[in-house]
């Protein structure tokens, strides 16, 4: 309402502007009975979409890494963006880029969401959250230990053969059979230390997760590449995780943000007049010439990657490549999906169904005998000369892959190290766990994504003993990986549709991880107290959060909501009075602040308030279960509480906002048993 009374939503800036990009990020979509709601990342991409309640303790839905899904969601939209240029140097025409944090939600959880049968129940089935959780084998999932959690790695191996060295590593040297159960309790009483060096030792691929003050030092000092000076105006941030991707024809430093903040002082008409950078530093970006083909010619595409071949080269059970290249195809481009003559797709012969059906459905199969892949002889790179061809003989200018660069290598598709830097005629996109360069093992997101960032503790809290960690939502942080690989490509094709020049685009798990995770990381860099902000146990989060009008809570009758107040001066109030919180308890806040709070001795200010947030986070959370949820809802109408629901995966599925926004890819679903795949999230409309 407020860019239509301004003159600057889509509609009115088309007509004066019609070779605009217009991007538009929402919570809840343009469109719907919901799409006004306010929403944060930690109502629309997490509460309502079934990773909350999927991630969390129950009624402890709270805790989440502070900015997670508008970095994601913002990181898919410039590949939208990206993606309407290189349509706009066909047609003159510009386009509306369409991101909502609800729609990312849903596809960061997809590969739950599409198992899913929709459920209209209000509350919550633990039952179902425990069904979600448990589809990843024992192998490759984390088990909490006395002091933390460990992350076992071998999604791709033998699960038998692993197995067995676990249970030699746990079983005293005898290879004893245990349960997945009766080997979680074990660790339990275990160092987190101890865990990891008795995997090790058997060869077993494993990773930590510890606390996030820990893993973001450690990071920082073993990795000194992974970071960089925060621009100016940001003296005090220190260092920052780089970007996710890397271009492979550009040096690193010319990949570096182009904008700054303002100096002190300066007015802002004088930054509305240069920017935040000298004129002479601006990216020229030539507009198509008056009298090229126009929108709705019979060459015009309707979508912006149309007559756009891409070439899919997917490796094991991950899913990054495959996401990427369906987010392309939902943009237009043609994918052609190179399988294994011999052995066929991984993921589809030993994978989910549904799950192979969510990412491949619609693209054409190229069968080639890559046996090459398993050889890594030299010789064997004739083999390749099918794929190679066909690659040329379709006009294809992009291959997406996440096969490891070795193979990649031998196949002819990525020049041996130090020779990367050439011209090339197509875009290779290469999607990693460490790297193109790094370490070629442990191919999954668990030790990349959620372990080295420490993005598991920011999930989780301070987890070990009896605090155990949820299982995480399967290979979300390869479909992260995924929206950010999707953007990195399409700004390399619209540079080869304008330049013709192909080039190595590098994108990895890990910098994908310590990307979502940057505005918890700098705050650390800048003051490592605000990371015990996080280093809670799940038992205490509802009572220690910082937040008390950002936190979730369940209604006399069970259902869980989630409250929206991130701005706790402007919603302190209406929350208490929507709660009917008694007013004697300002009695009690005033006593604590002068007996508790004042005397603290706390390093910041936030700690030093911590009596103060238990009393009113008590206070919310017992108010909040003597009131039905039909109540609750007329009180928080009544005070102006922002708040919304959790909603479980198949409540999630049930959503009708999620429908009318374009959530779902399929009109119908499945007919016998209502479920639906999940739709990329980013929407380019002309």
């Amino acid at each position: 309402d407020a860019l239509v009374r301004l003159g600057l939503d889509y509609e009115s800036i088309r007509v004066r502007v019609p070779h605009l990009t217009y991007a538009s990020l929402t919570a809840y979509g343009r469109d719907g009975p919901d799409c006004g709601l306010p929403g944060y990342d930690v109502g629309a991409f997490w509460a309502t979409t079934g990773m909350s309640a999927l991630v969390q303790q129950p009624n402890t839905y709270v805790l989440y890494p502070a900015g997670f899904g508008d970095l994601t969601t913002g990181g898919a939209m410039v590949g939208g963006i990206a993606a309407s240029l290189t349509r706009r140097l066909k047609t003159g025409q510009g386009s509306l880029v369409d991101a909502s944090l609800l729609r990312s939600g849903y596809y960061c959880n997809s590969t739950t969401l599409c198992n899913a049968t929709p459920d209209e129940r209000p509350t919550l089935q633990e039952a179902e959250l425990r069904a979600c959780g448990a589809t990843e084998p024992p192998t490759y999932r984390h088990y909490t230990c006395a002091d933390g959690a460990v992350s076992i790695l071998g999604r791709d191996e033998s699960h038998d053969a692993i197995w067995s060295k676990i249970n030699i590593a746990f079983g005293e040297g005898v290879p004893k059979r245990t349960t997945p159960e009766a080997l979680s309790e074990k660790l339990k009483t275990l160092p987190m230390e101890e865990v990891e060096a008795r995997l090790r030792n058997m060869g077993v691929d494993c990773a930590s997760i510890s606390n996030l003050v820990t893993n973001v030092r450690k990071v920082q000092a073993d990795q000194p590449h992974l970071f960089e000076q925060a621009p100016p105006g940001f003296d005090d941030v220190g260092m920052i995780p780089r970007k996710p991707f890397v271009f492979g024809l550009a040096p690193l430093e010319a990949q570096r943000p182009k904008t700054a903040a303002p100096a002190k002082g300066i007015h802002t008409r004088e930054i509305c007049e240069t920017g935040f950078q000298p004129r002479a530093a601006d990216l020229a970006l030539p507009l198509p010439k008056k009298g090229g083909v126009q929108a709705g010619s019979a060459l015009a595409p309707n979508l912006p990657l149309e007559g756009v071949t891409v070439v899919e080269l997917s490796w094991g059970l991950g899913l990054s490549a495959a996401a990427c290249s369906h987010q392309l195809m939902a943009a237009g481009a043609t994918v052609i999906k190179v399988v294994d003559s011999t052995k066929g797709d991984p993921l589809k012969t030993k994978g989910d169904p549904r799950v192979y059906e969510q990412f491949n459905s619609g693209k054409e199969v190229f069968e080639v005998d890559v046996s090459f892949a398993a050889n890594l002889d030299p010789r064997s790179r004739q083999r390749s000369t099918p794929l190679l061809t066909m690659i040329a003989d379709r006009g294809a200018i992009c291959v997406v892959t996440n096969a490891p660069t070795s193979v990649l290598e031998v196949a002819g598709l990525v020049p041996p190290q130090g020779a990367r830097r050439g011209e090339m005629d197509v875009v290779v996109a290469v999607i990693s766990p460490w790297g193109i360069d790094g370490p070629e093992d442990s191919r999954g997101d668990l030790g990349a994504f959620w372990g080295r960032s420490g993005m598991g503790a920011g999930v989780s809290g301070q987890v070990g003993g009896d605090d155990a960690m949820r299982p995480l939502p399967p290979q979300m942080g390869e479909i992260i990986t995924s929206m950010q690989a999707f953007t990195a490509v399409s700004a390399a094709i619209f540079h080869h549709k304008r330049h013709g020049d192909g080039q190595i685009v590098d994108i990895s798990m890990e910098r994908t991880g310590l990307w979502c995770v940057v505005l918890m990381s700098t705050w650390v860099s800048c003051d490592p107290h605000k990371g015990k902000l996080w280093e809670i146990p799940p038992s205490l989060i509802t009572e220690r959060w910082p937040v008390p009008t950002l936190t979730s809570i369940t209604s006399k009758d069970g259902v869980s909501i989630q409250l929206l107040g991130l701005d706790l001066a402007r919603h302190l109030l209406p929350t208490m009075n929507g709660l009917n919180v008694p007013k004697t308890v300002w009695l009690t806040i005033i006593l604590t602040v002068v007996f508790k709070v004042i005397p603290e001795k706390a390093p910041t200010k936030v700690l030093k308030l911590v009596p103060l947030l238990v009393v009113f986070n008590k206070q919310i959370q017992h108010c909040a279960r003597q009131l039905t949820f039909d109540e609750l809802v007329v009180r928080f109408e009544k005070a102006g509480v922002w708040w919304t629901l959790v909603k479980s995966p198949g409540q999630a599925m049930a959503y009708q906002q999620a429908a009318v926004t374009g959530a779902f890819a399929d009109a119908d679903g499945d007919k016998t048993a209502g479920r639906r795949f999940i739709a990329a999230p980013v929407q380019v409309k002309s």
